[in-house]
């Protein structure tokens, strides 16, 4: 599901038979029904459309001897759990904290080789989990590439500028966020967002000329001290320098 679809490393070579295991992966363990997989495969469902869904699901089990579809009245479910399927183990690991993993589970393009009605839906949500993974684990090079697939996501280009300014790239931090603002203005008619101008500002603050503390003025030390010392033969005290 992160890039093109396959099992085990292997590809399904028939497009239909590809998309409807798509859809049964992108709900894995869980019942999809007759009617959403006729949907989601055909834009203009043929006559005897629950016959061809059936006839695509005995194709697809022949085609991948292993995987278990079991057909329920309400329709079919692919059983697989989180750690065999790698969206899911993806949005566990990124729901860890472990984003830097949960990104290299990723492929390409989600759904990469899937021509289907549905795939518009599951691509936009498998994106919103690269973005996360990318926001949370990403690199500057990462950051950038997809900021520029998705100018308008701020959460995107926050990252990217705090990720510049780890690096030492300010002035290139504030020209990200300098080209956000024009097309936020430009494109949507808004200013940028408080988490977009925190970032921009944690940016000032580490260009801004540090201040310290002024040095205190030290003051002279005394060339001696005095010290009470008895006389042997008197009661009475006299000072004498100790220097």
């Amino acid at each position: 599901m992160l890039g093109p679809v396959l099992v085990d490393g292997v590809e399904v070579a028939a497009p239909r038979q590809r998309a409807l295991l798509a859809m049964l992966v992108f709900d894995a363990g869980r019942i999809v029904g007759h009617d959403q997989l006729i949907g989601g495969l055909y834009a203009d469902p043929p006559a005897g459309a629950a016959n061809a869904l059936q006839s695509q699901v005995s194709r697809l089990r022949r085609a991948v001897p292993g995987l278990v579809i079991e057909h329920h009245p309400a329709g079919y479910r692919l059983v697989a759990g989180p750690s065999e399927v790698d969206h899911l183990h993806c949005a566990e690991l990124l729901a860890a904290g472990r984003a830097a993993q949960a990104l290299a589970l990723w492929r390409g393009p989600a759904l990469a080789d899937v021509d289907a009605p549905f795939v518009q839906v599951a691509r936009q949500n498998l994106t919103e989990v690269l973005i996360g993974c990318t926001v949370s684990g990403g690199s500057t090079a990462q950051l950038r590439d997809l900021l520029a697939q998705h100018p308008l996501r701020e959460d995107l280009r926050a990252a990217l500028m705090r990720s510049l300014h780890r690096d030492g790239r300010q002035g290139e931090a504030l020209e990200v966020f300098a080209q956000g603002r024009e097309l936020l203005a430009g494109e949507l008619g808004v200013d940028p967002s408080p988490a977009l101008a925190a970032a921009h500002l944690e940016v000032l603050r580490a260009q801004a000329p540090h201040r310290g503390v002024p040095a205190q003025p030290s003051r002279p030390r005394p060339c001696c001290t005095r010290v009470a010392r008895p006389r042997r033969t008197a009661t009475s005290r006299s000072t004498r320098c100790a220097c």
